[in-house]
């Protein structure tokens, strides 16, 4: 029996019911094709993997070279500032001195003593003046190291001081200094100590004392 004609209401449900069908059908075909074809020809996940890995290795010596060249710029900096402190050390560094004058038997001995926590060497010791004037050098142990020293100031390296000064004719007193230059490695120090030199009497013989 042959097939009678659809009317037009009837040609649309059924153009609806085949557009229902069909189009699921056409999704889960996609599905699976899309589905094999990444399978097959999709990306290389191991090579992705390597080159991760390769840009994180990268990565970690990147961070290894700057923390290196942080420890590298703060140790440089430590150094910079243990020197620059040492130097300033240096620049204040001198060594205690004082005068100081005793009876050793009948005799008045003076001497400059000089002290310091660190090792230094003596230059030069001299008497001088009121106005400065180089009067005498003392004798020293020159090129000898050591913590402290006491210089002795010698009876006629004084009286250079006194003879012939009025004021001290006079008064029996005069103003006078002592000069001491010191060293130790490469810093030096000059130092002055005033004094008085008073005469002084003791077992009938005039002596005298070096007040500073």
């Amino acid at each position: 029996m042959a097939m009678t004609g659809l009317t037009p209401n009837e040609a649309t449900i059924f153009a609806a019911i085949a557009a229902a069908v069909i189009a699921p059908l056409l999704s889960i075909v996609t599905s699976i094709l899309t589905t094999r074809y990444t399978l097959k020809h999709g990306p290389n996940y191991e090579k992705q993997i390597s080159d991760l890995n390769k840009s994180l290795s990268a990565l970690t010596e990147t961070q290894g070279q700057l923390v290196r060249q942080q420890t590298a710029a703060e140790e440089g900096a430590e150094q910079r500032r243990v020197v620059e402190e040492q130097r300033r050390e240096a620049e204040r560094w001198k060594p205690d001195a004082k005068l100081q004058s005793v009876y050793e038997g009948t005799d008045l001995k003076n001497e400059l003593i000089l002290k310091s926590p660190q090792e230094f060497s003596i230059l030069e010791v001299a008497v001088l003046s009121a106005s400065g004037a180089k009067l005498a050098e003392i004798p020293t142990d020159k090129g000898v190291s050591s913590t402290g020293f006491r210089v002795h100031v010698r009876h006629p390296d004084i009286l250079k001081l006194v003879n012939g000064n009025l004021e001290f004719g006079r008064m029996g007193s005069c103003s006078g200094a002592l000069r001491y230059r010191v060293t130790r490695g490469d810093t030096g120090y000059d130092g002055t100590i005033p004094f008085r030199a008073e005469r002084e009497f003791r077992n009938n013989a005039a002596w005298v004392r070096l007040v500073g």
